[in-house]
């Protein structure tokens, strides 16, 4: 959500709504690295 948006509806992420824990896209490569050695083509 953009900080206009933020604006708009006040609700401002990190102070109104928690701030996302957990980065999706990093965690998704962390949990697939090791696998990648396991895989055989």
């Amino acid at each position: 959500m953009s900080s206009d948006e933020q604006d708009r509806y006040g609700c401002h992420i990190g102070i109104d709504y928690p701030s996302p824990t957990v980065d999706h896209r990093q965690a998704r490569q962390e949990y697939l690295e090791p696998g990648k050695s396991q895989v055989t083509r």
